[in-house]
């Protein structure tokens, strides 16, 4: 696999792969009852995400896994978690609102 040279095919490859992940992702939660959070960053700078349930339940599944697990970085990866959780509330409500 390499990168597709072209800009134009890339592009439309990009939003084609990307309309099909979500759509795997959608499948994914409805038919296992999985808990999805994905975000995307496009070359040029934009960002798409995905998230099911909702925000609140897919990134605090996160954050309470890993204040369970009893791991040396426990403290740092509840740190990244709350960022990542806070970053994607954001970029929800940021597509909410458009």
């Amino acid at each position: 696999m390499k990168l597709i040279e072209e800009e134009n095919a890339r592009t439309v490859t990009f939003s084609k792969r990307r309309a099909g992940l979500f759509k795997k992702a959608t499948e994914l939660s409805i038919r296992c009852g999985a808990q999805i959070a994905i975000i995307i960053f496009s070359l040029s700078g934009r960002v798409y995400s995905f998230v099911h349930p909702n925000v609140e339940s897919a990134v605090g599944h996160c954050v309470d896994r890993n204040q369970m697990l009893n791991l040396q970085d426990s403290a740092h990866s509840s740190r990244a978690c709350s960022a990542l959780f806070a970053e994607l509330k954001e970029l929800c409500d940021e597509k909410t609102k458009n």
